[in-house]
């Protein structure tokens, strides 16, 4: 295909919000970011399809805090850090949205079927915005392991357990070179094993 962002304006990458540039990619083609529409004052799911070459409908967000805005009638609050991350849990769209009515914490929706408002479900709630949730683990529904960045874009990998709201570190051994962790990303298993791969115990 052409070079992708000629699709994209600069004053779309500019308002992109929660992993910014990085899009996460569903049925393999379809592209989405999080973006801060400041014509409509209202956070989108923009996503652009790769096999098309086209921008497509917005996916629409989940009814946070009991309304699609998360904006009580009358208020002038700002809206904007309602909604803090995009990004895939469990092979499904996921948002993190601030919750109202507990400082602090941030639910954690699913999108079940594809493209219909309707089948957003909340999980569970998330220490605070920082804490991105990669998969569950295999051992219990109630662990997840979370990526919490920290300072200076650098971030730890945690089991936080979303029952008691405990956390605690993932320890890395046998891997020679890494100092900091920078990011993380959850990729689906192959028939392949890579020479040499490490691989996390869930």
């Amino acid at each position: 295909m052409n070079n992708s962002s000629n699709f994209i304006p600069n004053s779309v990458i500019e308002n992109f919000t929660g992993h910014g540039k990085f899009a996460i990619v569903v049925n393999r083609h379809l592209c989405h970011w999080l973006y801060w529409c400041h014509l409509q004052t209202k956070h989108r799911i923009v996503c652009f399809d790769l096999c098309a070459e086209n921008w497509t409908q917005d996916v629409p967000l989940p009814n946070y805090n009991g309304n699609a805005s998360g904006l009580e009638p009358g208020s002038s609050r700002n809206t904007k850090y309602d909604v803090s991350n995009l990004t895939g849990f469990e092979g499904c769209l996921c948002v993190l949205t601030q919750n109202m009515s507990c400082d602090g914490n941030f639910d954690v929706w699913i999108m079940k079927d594809y493209g219909v408002a309707e089948s957003w479900v909340k999980l569970f709630s998330v220490p605070d915005e920082l804490s991105v949730p990669l998969c569950y683990s295999t051992r219990s529904t109630s662990e997840v392991l979370v990526w919490k960045m920290k300072d200076r874009n650098k971030g730890q990998l945690i089991w936080y357990n979303v029952r008691d709201r405990k956390s605690k570190k993932v320890e890395i051994h046998n891997v020679h070179g890494i100092r900091s962790l920078y990011n993380a990303y959850v990729f689906k298993g192959s028939l392949v094993t890579l020479p040499g791969a490490n691989c996390i115990d869930t």
